[in-house]
């Protein structure tokens, strides 16, 4: 009988929430707590943003070159290009300041990183990425989990796979 595999906990999230939770209770003005949380959900967003911004910069980048040529194709490709790096600049931004407002307000770092990240270094936006990648698997098994909505066995355990480095599915998705 195949095991189980245990998935990590998704503390990416649990610890934003410590965080809005410590915000919440703390000395501040209600207008100061009501706008750092509305922060911690903006940051919190810039994760999934990119990562539909790389799919939809495959998508759409495979399909316009059927549909513009020239100039327009050229242009397409580099709004593409424009839209996936400020989204991606936006998230790696996104982990420095959900660790700095941890700080300020005594909380856990919501990130593990020994540093602020910088959205111009390469490597820290590899960092932002691989954090986006978890954030977003972690986050989507977690609400099929509660929702128990599953379209596939296995399929949680190939995410989790492939969150440590595989690049494909190895179990067939069905639809009905």
């Amino acid at each position: 009988m195949k095991e189980r595999q245990e998935r990590p906990e998704n503390l990416i999230f649990k610890n934003a929430m410590k965080l809005a939770e410590a915000v919440s209770r703390s000395d501040e003005s209600l207008e100061d707590i009501k706008v750092d949380i509305e922060n911690i959900k903006r940051y919190l967003e810039c994760f999934p943003k990119y990562f539909i911004s790389v799919i939809n910069h495959v998508i759409e980048g495979g399909v316009a070159r059927f549909l513009y040529e020239g100039e327009e194709y050229r242009a397409k490709k580099e709004k593409l290009d424009h839209d996936r790096r400020s989204c991606h600049i936006a998230a790696t931004d996104a982990v420095s300041k959900l660790n700095r407002l941890a700080k300020f307000y005594g909380a856990y770092a919501v990130f593990w990183v020994p540093r602020a990240l910088d959205p111009d270094n390469i490597n820290d936006r590899n960092i932002a990425a691989a954090m986006s990648y978890n954030f977003c698997t972690l986050t989507f098994l977690d609400e099929t989990e509660r929702s128990s909505y599953h379209t596939s066995k296995g399929m949680d355990a190939d995410l989790l796979k492939m969150a440590d480095g595989s690049c494909h599915f190895r179990t067939k998705l069905e639809t009905e």
